[in-house]
């Protein structure tokens, strides 16, 4: 070969150096990944399934990754749940005829036991839930065993109530005040009222009562009609008509507690009882969001200052308020989870405050592990065929048996060579769809080995199937990278190569 010869196929073979490197590479990348397989064979599984669930694991981080999400999601994930390499192996496998139900139907089964499951997380961590009726009816229950005999015993007591300083305030505010707060107090002082002697003119006089059963009616009446007025549209009429009744019914009550011995015991009893009806409804709006919503700092500052029934009171209302919510949204997993959540931390710190910090992160944790459970759910069995599960069903789709051998290709033959010739046709062509329908079965059988290995769950089973596709992908990672420095190795001796023929092309043309 002369010099300019030369030099022109050096400098080709510096050209086709990206060529010939990923060709070489591929074939280096082939061979460490066949002898991967023999080193790394993972038990009940071929070698095929075995290499693209290996790819799923080393693309999802590796077992040390697969193996937390496992146990993130507890003892009904799926293998599937782990990542979504796996999800997307599932997805096309829930496309193909021959492993739909064997991917479908176990996440169809766990679907079905979402809200028993729900159900239980949440009571183990936070306890049974307590309808607001049965609420009330315990609660008034308890009422009217502890609080009227306290009453009662205050009241048997001899004493007379001097209420002169509330008639006067009343009369006081009844000078200046208009329309319904001065009507307000006229009610209310009569309220105090009661009969007396009758005058010279024959009428019955009215005169201060001083019954303390009789004054406790009367500030009962006066709770009354405060509820009444609260329950009217705001406005400076309402709220001076309020203020009115609210002063009357503390400087009563106040009469009531400093004279008759034993009253301000019973009231601080029946307090106790009204701060948990309050209580309870005030956690069945914890969740809530929006202007009124309760800080978390506030919310912690005022449930420390909580008699121990009250705080429980307060839990039942909330807890009352999940139950709820999981009857409501369960169809909703995004919903639920976004509802007990809320937006950024404040529902978390609220549950935190209300519960403590291990049942709330029980409770969530339960949550966010039905809405994973439902998107995987709603992604492979539920969606439609996507380009993802396109690409992921041609990835694992058996290989197509062609139809009759007695074609046009046998027709010819015969028509040109004759019958011996399309004898021989027939029989290689025969051989070629045999070899075609075994193949077939061999990607049916792997795809069927797939579907079982993605819906496993939890177990010793799936520990040694991860273990053993750790250890396959580890070993294809190494062939991977024999390949990578076989194809730059290649490529950077053929791109040398071509720099030195470059170099001495010019003086080789100028030597013809």
């Amino acid at each position: 070969m002369t010099a300019r010869n030369g030099a022109i196929a050096g400098a080709a073979g510096g050209a086709a150096a990206p060529i010939v490197g990923n060709l070489v590479g591929r074939a280096a990348r082939a061979v460490g990944d066949a002898v991967a397989a023999r080193r790394t064979p993972v038990p009940g599984m071929g070698t095929d399934a075995a290499g693209k669930l290996a790819g799923d694991l080393r693309n999802a981080g590796g077992p040390d990754a697969v193996r937390a999400r496992l146990t993130e999601l507890g003892p009904d994930a799926m293998l599937l749940d782990a990542s979504p390499s796996f999800e997307g192996r599932a997805q096309g496998l829930a496309v193909l005829p021959e492993t739909r139900e064997a991917v479908t139907d176990p996440l169809v089964a766990r679907a079905r036991g979402a809200n028993a499951r729900l159900t239980r997380d949440v009571e183990a961590n936070i306890g049974p839930a307590t309808a607001p009726a049965a609420f009330e009816r315990t609660l008034q229950a308890e009422y009217d065993r502890v609080v009227p005999p306290l009453y009662q015993r205050a009241f048997a007591e001899p004493v007379e109530v001097n209420t002169a300083n509330t008639l006067g305030m009343i009369d006081t505010l009844a000078a200046r005040e208009k329309g319904g707060a001065a009507t307000a107090l006229g009610r209310a002082r009569e309220l105090l009222m009661t009969d007396g002697p009758v005058d010279a003119n024959g009428f019955v006089t009215r005169i201060a009562d001083s019954r303390p059963e009789a004054l406790h009616n009367a500030k009962e009446a006066l709770d009354a009609m405060i509820a009444t007025v609260q329950a009217q549209p705001g406005g400076s009429a309402r709220n001076s008509e309020l203020r009115a009744l609210t002063l009357t019914r503390r400087s009563l009550n106040g009469a009531l507690e400093a004279q008759v011995p034993g009253y301000g015991f019973a009231n601080r009893s029946a307090e106790r009882f009204f701060q948990q009806r309050e209580a309870f409804g005030r956690g069945q709006t914890l969740l809530n969001g929006g202007r009124e919503s309760v800080r978390p700092g506030q919310l912690a500052e005022e449930t420390a200052e909580m008699a121990p029934e009250v705080a429980q009171a307060q839990r039942d209302g909330l807890r009352t308020e999940i139950d709820r919510l999981v009857g409501t949204k369960l169809n909703d997993r995004v919903a639920l989870a976004d509802a007990v959540k809320g937006e950024g931390d404040w529902n978390r710190a609220r549950l935190n405050t209300v519960f403590g910090e291990g049942p709330t992160a029980g409770v969530v944790g339960a949550v966010e592990r039905e809405r994973a459970f439902d998107g995987s759910h709603q992604r492979i069995v539920n969606n439609s065929m996507t380009e993802l599960r396109k690409r992921a069903a041609d990835d694992v789709a058996p290989r197509v048996v062609g139809a009759n051998p007695a074609d046009a290709a046998t027709a010819i033959a015969g028509a040109v060579g004759g019958p011996k010739a399309a004898a021989a046709t027939m029989g290689l062509k025969g051989l070629k769809s045999g070899a075609e329908a075994i193949g077939r079965e061999a990607d049916i059988a792997r795809n069927r080995e797939l579907a079982d290995a993605v819906t496993m769950i939890p177990g010793e089973a799936l520990d040694r199937l991860i273990e053993a596709l750790g250890a396959r992908a580890a070993a294809g990672g190494r062939a991977e990278e024999t390949g990578q420095a076989v194809d730059r190795l290649v490529q950077a001796l053929l791109q040398s190569q071509g720099e030195r023929s470059r170099r001495i092309l010019p003086d080789a043309s100028r030597g013809q």
